[in-house]
């Protein structure tokens, strides 16, 4: 096991390695579509937010983690996916019946948008990051999977609120087993 941790650790720093995540994250950049999202084939018309939330939540985390360095070219794509997500979530609160309580969808997004929180909403796009932000606030989580409400904890300590978050993670250690050879699950 030590063997394979070593040579995992030697093969992330190889040259070889640094060319394939800048042509991978090249070929990121080259797909992206117009509107700021991505389709599950390049160059095939129409973005599908599913991959563009995918996208821009793996982009999220490895800025986060520093393992990749804004450049001025991945600004513009990271702004063009905020837009997109931005606009397709304004289209679901700007409904006569706004959503009443918090879909996985919408909290997938807050915490997309918990990563990028210096980057400015277009237009009236904040008002609907509001609405969806207060019905996490309101979020009764008692009836909630664990994992939708880890992901809610999370949400919550990285906006700020730090005794909602402690008080899911203890729900979370409630529900869980704990055995020496396993830990928690």
């Amino acid at each position: 096991e030590n063997d394979r941790l070593h040579a995992l650790a030697k093969s992330l720093g190889s040259a070889e390695t640094e060319r394939d995540f800048e042509y991978a994250l090249n070929r990121l950049v080259g797909t992206q579509n117009p509107d700021g999202g991505w389709s599950w084939i390049p160059n095939f018309l129409g973005s599908s937010i599913y991959v563009t939330r995918e996208i821009m939540s793996g982009l999220g985390l490895l800025i986060e983690n520093g393992i990749i360095d804004v450049t001025s070219d991945l600004n513009d794509v990271i702004r063009k996916g905020l837009g997109y997500l931005d606009s397709y979530y304004y289209k679901r609160y700007d409904v006569k019946e706004k959503p009443k309580s918090l879909g996985y969808e919408e909290l997938s997004y807050l915490l997309i948008r918990s990563y990028f929180q210096s980057y400015p909403f277009g237009g009236t796009t904040k008002a609907s990051h509001q609405y969806f932000t207060r019905l996490a606030d309101m979020q009764d989580t008692h009836d909630l999977n664990l994992y939708f409400r880890a992901q809610l904890a999370l949400l919550m300590a990285r906006t700020g609120k730090e005794d909602q978050a402690r008080h899911i993670a203890a729900t979370l250690v409630e529900r869980s087993l704990y055995s020496d050879e396993m830990g928690r699950y």
